[in-house]
């Protein structure tokens, strides 16, 4: 069994992230700061393929939290409020356990409303307990990184709250901060060390050319061929649509769901491409998204630069000299006349008490 959490940005985001959910196939999902309504969440389970949704709609302009789950008859609700849902789960694999999905107090000043929401809760149901969510809260100094230190009469507060209801912070998978989840591999890391050293002796720019041109197709298996895939695909459901035995339509079913995850899969990669997160995938929007993206890298291109002359150079005009000069100068020292400077500061001591100074100092010497 599967559970997703995640803390989300309004509705566009709500819905760019179905691909996450296409590729982790998650039984539940909790969503928190959905910025949406009943109506939206219910589009969004639809778009997934899921069986049910529950949503507490925003409030204002902040707020909303839902709860999707794959198959009805393992989702029992169980309670919920405007950032709080709490439900029960039945499963072959596991006994019955309870899940509350939860978004905690944002303000400092009002952080003991989640504590306080969270004992509450403990007492009314006698059931193996999981929070997820974003509590807003931490149990150590190591749990943040840079800015001030978190308050440790919020640390010890919320580990006390834990302790109390008999919880425990589960080590945490993945990236702990927000700003590392496009950093999902560390593989073109070697792939840049091996080109470089490949390179040496090289000049600088055509060190940088060969490495762009080897991470280019490195890149393919992580964000394209989505030609092939598709044909692969399409073989696959040609080759078990004609078979009516239960392997034959199990297959065929298999393969037509699988050709679908490769469809929105392309469709959210150009749409990410393109940058036109206005529009939602799952509408056919490919070919809109990747003249977009077409157009969008067309205009980012650089085809000439003015020289320190004030001359337009391309590149057949060895355009990659500009950037080498240019930078050279900006990085490199200069010998500064401080003179200029000096001369507009108004001096606050007199020649005369200056004379004196200088004479303690001689005396003291």
């Amino acid at each position: 069994m599967s559970i997703r959490e995640g803390l989300l940005d309004g509705i566009n985001e709500v819905l760019g992230n179905s691909d996450l959910v296409v590729q982790k196939r998650p039984n539940f999902v909790f969503l928190c700061e959905t910025l949406s309504r009943k109506d939206v969440v219910e589009k969004l389970r639809l778009s997934l393929g899921f069986d049910g949704a529950f949503s507490a709609d925003v409030q204002g302009r902040s707020g909303g939290v839902a709860m999707l789950w794959r198959y009805d008859e393992e989702f029992q609700l169980l309670g919920y409020g405007t950032n709080y849902i709490d439900v029960s789960i039945v499963s072959r694999e596991i006994e019955k356990w309870r899940l509350t999905g939860l978004y905690g107090e944002p303000n400092r000043a009002f952080r003991k409303r989640t504590w306080d929401l969270i004992r509450g809760l403990k007492h009314t149901y006698d059931l193996p307990w999981c929070i997820v969510g974003d509590l807003n809260n931490v149990t150590s100094q190591q749990d943040k990184c840079g800015g001030n230190l978190y308050p440790n009469w919020l640390i010890d507060g919320f580990c006390g709250v834990l302790d109390e209801c008999g919880l425990h912070d589960l080590d945490l998978s993945g990236y702990p901060y927000t700003w590392e989840r496009g950093r999902s591999t560390d593989a073109w890391i070697e792939v840049v060390e091996d080109t470089w050293t490949q390179s040496v002796g090289s000049p600088i720019m055509e060190k940088i050319k060969y490495c762009g041109e080897v991470l280019l197709e490195w890149g393919k298996d992580y964000s394209g061929k989505f030609k092939e895939k598709i044909k692969e695909c399409k073989a696959e459901i040609r080759n078990w649509k004609k078979g009516r035995d239960t392997v034959a339509v199990s297959n065929y079913k298999a393969a037509q769901v699988n050709l679908n995850n490769v469809l929105l899969q392309r469709e959210i990669f150009w749409k990410q491409r393109s940058k036109k997160l206005w529009l939602r995938e799952g509408d056919q929007n490919s070919k809109f998204f990747h003249a977009k993206a077409t157009s969008r890298r067309c205009n980012n291109a650089i085809q000439k630069l003015k020289n320190d002359v004030g001359n337009w150079v391309g590149w057949e005009d060895e355009l990659q000299n500009v950037f080498t000069e240019y930078f050279n100068h900006l990085f490199t020292t200069e010998v500064v006349d401080h003179r200029v400077v000096i001369d507009c500061i108004q001096p606050e001591i007199t020649e005369e008490q200056n004379a004196q100074c200088l004479v303690m100092l001689q005396l003291r010497r």
